[in-house]
């Protein structure tokens, strides 16, 4: 929580000015209920100035004129003088002052951890694969065709090939 000067200050003035002029006896003093109410304004004035809220600082400020108009007749007057000029007095700082807090850079501390991880990568296993070459031997297949037969009826005359001869029959292995 930061300080603020002035409105702590007008808050405190006006404080002291309810809490000497509280009295259950005196009926010239504010009675202890109105003081108190009045006291509970002036603190939520200070704290919505110190977090910045201009709103509810204002509605505070209000709340405590009110409050001080709700006095009973009986009050001193010049003890209601001095409580009403230190409502003016707050009233007239709490802006400015709240206007400034919210203006104020903030200071905000972070903590910050680091962890060190280590990555072991997964163990690899080397397999050696042996290949062997087998040497294919080719071997020739030689094909013999079936011998050839051919028969010659003769045919050594002209003509239609119908004279007389031998018959002649020849074999030519490998069908040539």
């Amino acid at each position: 929580m930061r300080p603020v000067p002035y409105v702590a200050a007008a808050i405190l003035g006006v404080a002291a000015s309810v809490a000497v002029g509280c009295g259950t006896t005196n009926r010239h003093l504010i009675p202890s209920g109105a003081s108190g109410a009045l006291q509970n304004d002036f603190q939520r004035v200070a704290n919505a100035v110190d977090a910045g809220h201009c709103q509810a600082a204002a509605q505070a400020v209000q709340d405590a004129y009110n409050d001080y108009a709700n006095l009973p007749t009986t009050v001193d007057p010049r003890l209601r003088r001095r409580l009403k000029d230190g409502i003016d007095n707050l009233a007239r700082r709490a802006p400015a002052q709240c206007t400034q807090a919210q203006t104020q850079p903030q200071t905000v501390t972070t903590e910050t951890t680091t962890t060190q991880t280590e990555t072991t990568p997964p163990p690899t296993t080397t397999t050696q694969t042996q290949t062997t070459t087998t040497p294919t031997t080719t071997t020739g297949t030689t094909t013999t065709p079936p011998p050839t037969t051919t028969t010659n009826n003769g045919g050594a005359g002209a003509g239609d090939g119908g004279g007389a001869g031998a018959g002649v029959t020849t074999t030519t292995p490998g069908g040539g």
